[in-house]
């Protein structure tokens, strides 16, 4: 018979440990934080504002009394992985995992972070956030949930290298688990050059170069105006991508939306930073013409991004409509005419365009720990 110490399982992680025994798995930090827990088919996830997602079946957000009853599930686990060590490299860790302050770290977010993290694109979410602004300039975008409530401000210089550095000493390790780093929030570009720089210039110092760069949204109707040379300054400082809501290449919708509807301006901004060499990720918003004008958001939106220079390195979003809210409900279900404008949306950008084109389920979006 195998003893029950011979089946635990584990593995060092860059950030912490990874432990396993039967169909029982977590990944703890190097802080002694569960970062995520395998009950069988149950999977969950924490997100480093101290949420809890069930993310096994769609992604429900479990409520404060659930949270209890599995991190006292997590520390019973610990404590019997404790008493089956087969190593004692895992007794410290184990220790640390039984007597973690989720409460404390939740709160320690809140300081760190000016508001919290809403959304990313999906290439993104392993990203490092930071934020040397906070909420959005335009806030008038009819189906936003995110921003609407938020004015925009920005951090001054000395605010946000104090960010960077209770980051860095929070997440500690974990920092090696990102991949990229993420300009916060709704619009960073519409920082001054100067203020930009410097942002990219004290992110590399502390985080280093980091393998997929610094990407940021971007709303041109709200930045300054940027030539090719100053945004091929920003390209050698560390900017490697944009991502940009048009939701529609048609004028009229993007006024009923809250957007500027001079589509040729956008189409020249985009063109000034693609060709200066900072790839591009184009927002289509699904549905946003309603059934009724289904077809002229279509027909309009794929003429407009034809006529982008996008290669292989770029990507369009397509996010449908009704899914977009704060990310802690389970998806609906597609109505028909809509996961039919997403089909054709897909299949003839798939054939039109060189970019590579990609789902946005708003909805899976977590900033997990």
């Amino acid at each position: 018979m195998v003893s029950r110490a011979q089946m635990v399982q584990w593995r060092s992680l860059a950030d912490g440990v990874k432990v396993s025994l039967g169909e029982h798995a977590l990944r703890l930090s190097d802080r002694g934080l569960c970062c995520s827990l395998r009950q069988g088919p149950q999977f969950y996830r924490r997100t480093l504002n101290g949420h809890w997602f069930q993310v096994d079946t769609g992604r429900r957000r479990l409520a404060d009394d659930e949270v209890e009853r599995l991190l006292a599930r997590v520390r019973e686990h610990c404590q019997r992985l404790l008493e089956s060590l087969p190593d004692d490299a895992l007794r410290e860790p184990l220790e640390r995992a039984i007597h973690a302050d989720y409460r404390a770290d939740a709160e320690r977010y809140q300081q760190i972070y000016p508001e919290d993290v809403p959304i990313l694109p999906p290439d993104r979410y392993r990203d490092l956030v930071v934020q040397p602004a906070t909420g959005c300039p335009n806030r008038r975008c009819h189906f936003c949930a995110f921003y609407r409530d938020r004015p925009f401000a920005l951090l001054s210089e000395e605010a946000f290298q104090q960010q960077l550095l209770a980051i860095k000493g929070w997440l500690g390790e974990g920092v090696r688990q990102r991949n990229g780093v993420f300009l916060g929030s709704a619009n960073a570009l519409a920082l001054s050059q100067r203020r930009l720089l410097g942002v990219l210039e004290h992110t590399r110092q502390l985080f280093g170069q980091l393998p997929r760069g610094v990407a940021s949204f971007w709303d041109p109707d709200f930045s300054p105006s940027r030539s090719a040379n100053q945004w091929r300054e920003l390209q050698q400082a560390g900017l490697k991508r944009l991502v940009v809501g048009v939701e529609t290449g048609d004028g009229g919708l993007r006024r009923e939306l809250g957007k500027g509807d001079d589509t040729e301006r956008l189409t020249e901004a985009l063109t000034v930073a693609s060709q200066a060499g900072i790839p591009l990720g184009i927002c289509i918003l699904v549905g946003a013409g309603g059934e009724q004008l289904s077809d002229r958001h279509l027909e309009n939106t794929l003429r407009w991004i034809t006529a982008l220079p996008l290669g292989r390195q770029d990507l369009v979003y397509l996010s449908p409509l009704q899914n977009l809210d704060t990310g802690q409900a389970s998806p609906r279900p597609l109505s028909d005419w809509l996961a039919a404008e997403q089909a054709s949306f897909k299949r003839q950008l798939t054939h039109y365009s060189n970019a590579q084109v990609t789902d946005y389920r708003m909805e899976d979006y977590g900033y997990y720990s």
